[in-house]
């Protein structure tokens, strides 16, 4: 009957719809994981790598990057286990985002590299910037209780389109690895006496992998 057949395309059409919707979720789902890092909730280097050709796209300058890298973390996952390590890169990645704007973008680049990307940021601003995120982890790390966040950094800065955004990452990154080879030994031996005090352990940091 007429009604029958009404009632039977309602049906199909509501059910269109739900599935839809399942379709659209499960869309909006995959997105965001795209886009943010699972363990740190940081952004990931897709979205890192989005933005970062957006900025260059659009030409916006000043432009600074602050590239980091948290020393001794394959120390804390080798004698503590991986939950003491991811719980380390969660601390390093929730104050890295407390200490910038929101306009910036903190991505998690894999392993124990986070990059901090901040647009139209002049380098007094960025210096600021980083002097924020020197004082933070040092608040943190003063917590006897708590493993020491220690992370090296670097910062490098472009006023003008005339730099390429790619330039800038790199020099970045080669200020950060200055700082990391001149505190690794520093760093390690922080870590070592911490591991040390709380686990019923002996620390070799002679190992070549660390």
């Amino acid at each position: 009957s007429r009604a029958v057949n009404n009632y039977d395309a309602s049906v199909e059409a509501l059910s269109q719809e739900q599935y839809q919707k399942v379709l659209d979720a499960a869309h909006a789902y995959n997105e965001k994981l795209a886009q943010n890092d699972a363990l740190t909730g940081l952004h990931s280097r897709t979205y890192f790598d989005i933005k970062l050709a957006n900025i260059e796209n659009k030409g916006i300058r000043p432009l600074c990057v602050i590239s980091c890298d948290v020393n001794g973390l394959k120390l804390a996952n080798d004698y503590m286990g991986h939950l003491v390590g991811d719980k380390l890169l969660q601390t390093v990645a929730a104050l890295c985002k407390e200490s910038v704007r929101t306009s910036d973008c903190v991505a998690r680049m894999g392993g124990d590299e986070i990059v901090i990307l901040l647009p139209t940021c002049p380098r007094e601003a960025g210096e600021e910037i980083l002097a924020k995120l020197r004082r933070n982890f040092d608040r943190h790390n003063a917590c006897s209780d708590q493993m020491p966040a220690l992370v090296s950094f670097g910062l490098a800065c472009a006023e003008s389109a005339d730099i390429p955004a790619s330039a800038i990452l790199v020099e970045a990154d080669r200020e950060m690895l200055k700082e990391k080879r001149s505190h690794r030994k520093a760093a390690h031996e922080r870590i070592k006496q911490w591991i040390e005090q709380n686990m019923d352990v002996v620390v070799s940091i002679e190992d070549d992998r660390y």
